[in-house]
C-alpha cells in the first residue's frame, strides 16, 4: 500500500553502546521519548545520525518540495511551534530552493551550418526546432544540444559531447557509413578502443567537434 506520511534520511551514523553513552543525553533522551533504554538489556547502542539529507511529503501533492534539507543545510526550516526542547533556540536558517530545470542544452557551433545539421541527422539526431536561420535544437535518446552558424577553430576543436552507449561498435558502423558518401567533409571516425575510463568510438564532426560515443565499464 502506499504510505501517506514519508520521511527519508541520508546521513552519517555514529554507533555507541548504551553502556557508554551521556547519562544526560540519556536522561534527555528518556524524558522525550518515555523509554529509558538503561532498563533493558545491555547490549542495547545507540544509533546517533548526523542528517546530510532530510526527504519528507504527505501524499502526492507534497512530491514537488519534499527536499527540506540539503547538505546539511535547511532547504526549509521546520515548524518549531509548540516544540518545549527547542524554546529559546534559533531556528535553522532557510537556504533558497533551486527553481526547476527542465533541459541543460550545450552549445556547439558548425562552419558550415547545412553540413553540420545534415550530419548530425545522418547520425540519428532529431531536429526539434529551428529558426531557419542558423540554429537548432537537436535531440538524441532524449538529450538535446544547440546547433549555430557560428564557428571559431580554437572553440570547435576543444568542443566535446559523450554520448554513453552499450554499443560504439554499431555507432561506428553508422558514422562510417554516413562519412562513406561523401556528403560531410572533413567528418572522420576511428573504431572503438578501451581508452581506461570507457570503450570509445571517436567521432569527429564536419567542424571538428568531437563526439565520444562510449560504453562505461
Amino acid at each position: 500500500d502506499d504510505a501517506d506520511d514519508v520521511v527519508t534520511i541520508a546521513g552519517t551514523v555514529e554507533v555507541e553502546p548504551v553502556a557508554d553513552a551521556d547519562p544526560e543525553m540519556l536522561d534527555r533522551f528518556h524524558a522525550r521519548t518515555g523509554w529509558d533504554p538503561r532498563d533493558e538489556s545491555a547490549d542495547l547502542v545507540l544509533l546517533r545520525i548526523t542528517p546530510q539529507r532530510v526527504f519528507a511529503w504527505q501524499s502526492e501533492p507534497e512530491l514537488d518540495g519534499r527536499q527540506i534539507m540539503s547538505r546539511g543545510e535547511w532547504v526549509v526550516a521546520p515548524t518549531e511551534a509548540g516544540d518545549a526542547t527547542n524554546a529559546g533556540q534559533p531556528g535553522p536558517k532557510p537556504v533558497a530552493s533551486t527553481p526547476a530545470v527542465d533541459d541543460v542544452r550545450h552549445w556547439i557551433g558548425a562552419k558550415d551550418f547545412t553540413v553540420s545539421h545534415a550530419f548530425y541527422e545522418a547520425l540519428g539526431w532529431t531536429t526539434t526546432w529551428t529558426d531557419g536561420e542558423g540554429l537548432a535544437i537537436l535531440e538524441l535518446g532524449g538529450h538535446r544540444f544547440m546547433l549555430q552558424d557560428h564557428y571559431e577553430r580554437k572553440w570547435n576543436h576543444n568542443s566535446m559531447i559523450t554520448i554513453a552507449t552499450p554499443d560504439p561498435e554499431g555507432w561506428h558502423a553508422r558514422a562510417s557509413a554516413a562519412i562513406g558518401t561523401g556528403r560531410f567533409g572533413k567528418a572522420r571516425c576511428q573504431p572503438p578502443a578501451d581508452e581506461g575510463w570507457a570503450t570509445v568510438c571517436h567521432v569527429w564532426d564536419p567542424s571538428g567537434v568531437l563526439l565520444h560515443f562510449a560504453r562505461f565499464a
